[in-house]
């Protein structure tokens, strides 16, 4: 954990250890406000109940350009997760 700030988080939907969900949990309990971003190489509808975000602010498909990798970020910016939206994993 750094007290430094930063601008967001991205995070790959499937990696070893704890699972993109548990982080994405773990990052807004840090950090909250901070916009999250998932990766995946799997499909949006692969990635199970919660969808391709996870709970994250958006989601960029594998293999991705810096142009849209920056793109998720801006869309993670402009219009963050909302816990409490109904259609809300």
């Amino acid at each position: 954990r750094s007290d430094e700030p930063f601008d967001a988080v991205v995070i790959d939907a499937i990696m070893p250890g704890p699972s993109g969900t548990e982080v994405v949990r773990a990052a807004r309990a840090i950090r909250p406000g901070t916009p999250i971003v998932t990766v995946s190489g799997y499909s949006p509808d692969h990635l199970g109940d919660h969808g391709a975000t996870m709970g994250a602010d958006a989601f960029v498909q594998k293999p991705f350009t810096i142009e849209e990798l920056l793109e998720g970020i801006s869309r993670a910016r402009s219009h963050p997760y909302n816990a409490a939206d109904p259609a809300a994993p």
